[in-house]
């Protein structure tokens, strides 16, 4: 009956909101990641439309979206793109990521629905797609407190099993992909991949000048630019400075050496080399000797000669 009415109840259509923290640490609201629950039945009928949506919009998109498509899958594409390109002397690639905040809520539903029906979607599916996120019941509970209801008439509940495609669906009018540069989307995570040959970098940084017209068009106000990886991010040392302290332990156990380095390169290694096949271009030096300088002290913990960035 919802789907012949083209209406959703307001009952399936009410979620609460779940504060997860994005760090250990949280102090400010914007710390937290907010996850909206919805009732199980609801979850039903969002499957049972993104079947249905899946068909019709798939050629109107970059990358089409695969029932077990996953953000490993984009990783690895655009990965074996990337190294094809590293195989050739003098060649370099450089990739800059895209940071929405708030992405889900920045949609904005007479252009989402305007856009669906521009992808030929089933008619049937577009009010109701409009229908579901239109006045939709939301309040937050933490812990055993809960606020007071309020209704939202803008973006998408994140957390939901329509919402990455709704975005997805939503950024889809912009597409670019070249021999030498393309930008690759996944749900609202997005990247510039420029492949360079004798350092001819004219196309790839002229390519973030529409992205961020695209952004104003399709209100993505919260939009941040940035190009990685120019430095190492403090956490990347907080990590393995936290699991060293298991290496200690572990070691006054009288652990062998050869369990203390497997420890080592399963455990801290791994936090350590991070993206490092993409980094390590742009590596910067102090950045190394604190990389290397944090290797030897491992190194004297478990008893043989580490590999140093």
């Amino acid at each position: 009956m919802s789907l012949r009415l083209q209406k959703v109840p307001l009952l399936w259509k009410t979620s609460y909101i779940v504060p997860v923290p994005k760090k250990s640490c949280s102090s400010d609201p914007k710390d937290y990641r907010p996850v909206a629950l919805m009732s199980h039945i609801m979850k039903i009928l969002e499957r049972l439309v993104l079947e249905e949506l899946r068909p019709t919009v798939r050629p109107c998109i970059d990358v089409p979206p695969q029932p077990h498509l996953r953000v490993e899958d984009a990783i690895i594409y655009m990965l074996a793109r990337a190294y094809t390109h590293l195989e050739k002397a003098a060649n370099t690639v450089r990739v800059m990521f895209f940071d929405f905040s708030s992405a889900f809520n920045t949609i904005r539903l007479a252009l989402q629905g305007e856009k669906l029906i521009a992808m030929r979607s089933d008619a049937s599916l577009v009010p109701l797609i409009v229908n579901y996120l239109t006045g939709r019941p939301q309040y937050v509970r933490l812990r055993h407190r809960v606020s007071d209801r309020v209704v939202c008439n803008t973006g998408a509940p994140k957390g939901t099993v329509l919402s990455p495609s709704f975005f997805t669906l939503y950024t889809a009018d912009f597409s670019y992909c070249t021999e030498s540069c393309h930008l690759q989307k996944f749900s609202d995570d997005s990247a510039i991949v420029g492949c360079f040959s004798g350092g001819e970098e004219t196309e790839y940084r002229t390519t973030a000048e529409p992205s961020a017209a695209q952004c104003d068009k399709n209100n993505g106000a919260g939009g941040r630019i940035a190009e990685d990886y120019g430095t190492y991010d403090p956490a990347v040392y907080k990590k393995p400075q936290s699991r060293l302290y298991f290496l200690r332990r572990l070691r006054s156990f009288n652990i062998c050496r050869t369990m203390l380095k497997m420890f080592y390169e399963s455990v801290v290694a791994s936090a350590i080399f991070f993206a490092v096949v993409c980094r390590g271009s742009g590596l910067k030096v102090a950045d190394a000797n604190r990389l290397n300088k944090f290797n030897r002290k491992a190194a004297s913990v478990v008893g043989v000669e580490l590999e140093e960035s």
